[in-house]
């Protein structure tokens, strides 16, 4: 353990050796960009504010961002084991089915991405794939044992592959490169952030009503975040 620990901060030193922070050659074209990066970094600041009250796109994203971690983190991480444990009876192994069930569809959907970019109500599209998931999530209780919490959770999961990359892409093409950094940051923070509050509302809830309520409310709250972006013709447009 030790020597591979070793060999880990070796690798690590070289790397960073490696990097140079400007290319040989580039001296005086580099002098010259200083003084105009302190002033694109107060633009930077300037525009990311800017972007978030204008941009109806990047607020939507935003917000089911934040809405979208809020029921999946309530769902996985509180939900599901008991559900599996209680009411399917299937236990640790029955979790891990259901969980791989979904990572598989994640797995599948983001491969089928670019499918959805050659469509031409593509904005749409992306926006029904967004309420079939949380419809999915919703059913999982009433499906009818592990085979059809599997299906569902599958089903599910291959939205979010798809989803994540189609906004994620978006985002990446028509955020100006200085804004880049903090638009990625923000929507970082919707995802991690999210995670400690739905966990903590999620266990207060299920010593009350049981997990079948939990699925329900991340369904509903999923469909609720894309039925708010429909109105936006910029959204739907994508």
């Amino acid at each position: 353990m030790r020597s591979r620990l070793l060999r880990l901060l070796l690798i690590s030193a070289i790397t960073l050796l490696a990097i140079r922070l400007r290319p040989r050659g580039a001296g005086a074209a580099a002098e010259d960009d200083e003084e105009p990066a302190a002033e694109q970094e107060g633009s930077s600041r300037i525009g990311f504010t800017k972007l978030l009250k204008v941009s109806r796109v990047f607020q939507l994203v935003l917000l089911i961002t934040l809405f979208s971690n809020l029921a999946f983190d309530a769902m996985a991480e509180v939900a599901l084991p008991v559900f599996a444990r209680d009411d399917l009876l299937s236990g640790a192994g029955g979790f891990g089915l259901m969980l791989s069930a979904f990572g598989a569809g994640a797995l599948v959907g983001g491969l089928l991405t670019d499918a959805l970019f050659r469509l031409p109500r593509r904005g749409l599209v992306a926006l029904g794939l967004g309420v079939v998931q949380g419809v999915a999530l919703a059913l999982v209780p009433v499906a009818g044992g592990l085979a059809g919490a599997c299906v569902l959770l599958a089903a599910s999961g291959l939205t979010i592959g798809v989803l994540n990359a189609f906004y994620m892409t978006h985002l990446q093409q028509h955020v100006p490169p200085q804004m880049l950094g903090r638009t990625m940051g923000a929507l970082t923070m919707a995802t991690f952030g999210a995670q400690p509050v739905s966990v903590l509302a999620a266990g207060l809830v299920l010593g009350v009503t049981g997990p079948g309520v939990i699925f329900v409310t991340a369904g509903l709250l999923i469909v609720v975040g894309y039925l708010l972006a429909v109105p936006s013709s910029e959204f739907r447009n994508l």
